[in-house]
């Protein structure tokens, strides 16, 4: 996010992240699964 980048790991955990600033997503694997959800205040 914002020109940092980190490393998540496969560990079936679950990340939430602020997308509204510029980022982008790369996967390294042979499975992807992404779960994109939007949450309402």
């Amino acid at each position: 996010m914002n020109h940092h980048v980190t490393h998540l790991p496969a560990d079936g955990s679950v990340y939430f992240t602020d997308t509204r600033g510029y980022h982008t997503a790369l996967n390294g694997g042979d499975v992807r699964v992404h779960l994109v959800a939007a949450l309402v205040d």
